[in-house]
């Protein structure tokens, strides 16, 4: 063995040139196939009786004009507009009565007391500090979690 990877080359090479031939013998058949075909179909439409018949000249019909009447009127309903309200826009203070003004300053002053009760000044929270001899188990809390949340059972 002279060479191993020309003797490869070789083989490789002969069997591409082999698919190559056949590749060409196939498109020749097929280019036979398709001459073969337009023969049969050239010489089935040469018979007179297989021949397509003329088919005679048609004419556009007359155009028949119809006399048109006006669609009838359809009378909607008359229905009354719509009432506009106006909005009254707030009187200046100055024109307001004098009881109105009073009353006004008294719900004003009730509005601001409900706001103090409820608004409370927050104070701090005092934490418990964990003694230092104390650490946090995460795997004993995690256990005592899944007991407590364990589904219950007849």
């Amino acid at each position: 063995m002279e060479n191993p990877f020309g003797i490869v080359l070789l083989v490789v090479a002969g069997i591409i040139y082999k698919i190559y031939q056949s590749y060409k013998e196939e498109q020749a058949k097929a280019k036979k196939r398709l001459e073969e075909l337009k023969r049969k179909h050239q010489t089935v439409t040469d018979y007179p009786e297989f021949e397509q018949k003329k088919q005679p000249e048609r004419r556009p019909a007359p155009v028949i004009r119809e006399e048109r009447r006006p669609a009838p009127v359809i009378r909607e309903e008359r229905r009354p507009a719509p009432v506009i309200r106006e909005e009254r826009k707030p009187e200046p203070a100055s024109e307001l009565p004098d009881e109105v003004k009073r009353l006004q300053t008294q719900n004003q002053q009730r509005r601001n007391e409900n706001l103090k009760g409820k608004l409370k000044r927050l104070e701090p929270v005092q934490v418990e500090e964990l003694d230092k001899n104390e650490h946090f188990d995460l795997r004993q809390a995690v256990i005592q979690q899944a007991i407590l949340n364990r589904p219950y059972q007849d």
